[in-house]
C-alpha cells in the first residue's frame, strides 16, 4: 500500500504536474467571488514555481545531492585488492510494449550506469556485473539487452548476471546480495540516487551472515555546476533540462521520505525485543 501511495504522490509532486494542478486549483477557486483573491494568489504561486523549476532554481540542491559520493577512481593497487568483486548495477528495465529492438528500449540513465559499470569491470579483474532489470518486459528481452551490452563493452556474457524481480531499490539490494559471491560490492547507480541506495544496501546486509563492504560508484551526473550560468547568448529563459533535473531531485526527496516513513512504521509495528537485564 505504501509503495502505491509513494508512486502516486511522486507523480503528483513532480514539477510540471504540481505547477499544472496548482494553477488549475487557483483557476477554479477564482470563479467564486468570495475566494477570488485566493485563486489569483494560487495562480501567481504556480507561475513562480514554474519559473523556479525551469530556470535552474533547484540546480544547487541537486548538485549537492550528487556530490555526496565522489566518482569512483580506484588505483591499480585498489583494483587488485577488489579482484572478484560484485558490481551491482541498479537498472530501470525496458519499455515492455514496444516493437523496437531491445537496444532502443532502455533510457539514458541506465546506459550511463552500464557505461560506468563496464569501465569498472574492465579494471577490476574477475569481477561480475549483477544487473537489475526491473519492469514487466519479457525475460528473454532483458537477457537480449544484457547480451547487447556484453557485446558492446567486450565483456564475457558469463560475467553478467541478471536480477529481474526487483520492484524498488530495497528489493534490488536484497536480491543482489543474495546473488553475491564476494564480500566486496560496488554499487553503480545515478549520483542522485546513491545517497538513498547505500543505506538500503546496509539494511539488506543485516540479514546476511557475510560482512559486506560497499563501495559507491556514482554515474549519470546531471547537475555539473552548482548554479546556472547566464550570458547575453544564454538568457534565463525556461529550459526543459532544468525541469528534468528538478523532477529527479523531487523523486529522490520523495523516495527518502518514504523510506523514513516505512522504517518508522516497521519499528512501531515490530518494536525491538525488551532487554532481559542479563549482561
Amino acid at each position: 500500500m505504501l509503495f502505491v501511495l509513494k508512486r502516486l504522490i511522486g507523480q503528483l509532486i513532480a514539477p510540471l504536474p504540481l505547477v499544472t494542478l496548482t494553477f488549475l486549483l487557483g483557476w477554479l477557486i477564482a470563479f467564486f467571488a468570495r475566494y477570488r483573491l485566493l485563486g489569483r494568489l494560487l495562480q501567481l504561486f504556480a507561475a513562480i514555481l514554474f519559473l523556479a523549476f525551469s530556470v535552474g532554481g533547484f540546480e544547487h540542491f541537486l548538485y549537492r545531492l550528487e556530490q555526496v559520493y565522489p566518482p569512483f577512481e580506484p588505483t591499480p593497487e585498489q583494483c587488485g585488492q577488489l579482484s572478484g568483486a560484485e558490481i551491482v548495477v541498479l537498472g530501470q528495465g525496458l519499455e515492455p510494449d514496444s516493437n523496437l529492438p531491445v537496444r532502443f528500449r532502455d533510457n539514458d540513465a541506465f546506459r550511463n550506469r552500464m557505461l560506468e559499470a563496464a569501465r569498472i569491470a574492465r579494471r577490476v579483474p574477475g569481477s561480475r556485473l549483477l544487473v537489475s532489470m526491473a519492469g514487466t518486459a519479457a525475460p528473454a528481452d532483458k537477457q537480449a539487452a544484457l547480451a547487447e551490452y556484453a557485446s558492446l563493452f567486450s565483456i564475457e556474457p558469463e560475467r553478467m548476471v541478471m536480477i529481474g524481480d526487483g520492484i524498488d531499490t530495497e528489493s534490488e539490494a536484497r536480491l543482489a546480495l543474495a546473488a553475491a559471491q564476494s564480500s566486496n560490492v560496488i554499487v553503480v547507480t545515478s549520483a542522485s540516487h546513491l545517497p538513498r541506495a547505500m543505506p538500503l544496501f546496509d539494511r539488506a546486509a543485516h540479514t546476511h551472515t557475510n560482512a559486506f563492504r560497499f563501495i559507491a560508484a556514482p554515474a549519470d551526473f546531471q547537475a555539473r555546476k552548482q548554479y546556472p550560468t547566464y550570458s547575453w547568448s544564454r538568457l534565463p529563459l525556461p529550459d526543459s533540462d532544468y525541469c528534468k533535473h528538478t523532477d529527479r531531485l523531487f523523486h529522490e526527496t520523495c523516495g527518502g521520505i518514504f523510506e523514513k516513513l516505512r522504517r518508522a512504521l516497521s519499528t512501531s509495528c515490530y518494536p525491538p525485543p525488551a532487554s532481559s537485564g542479563q549482561h
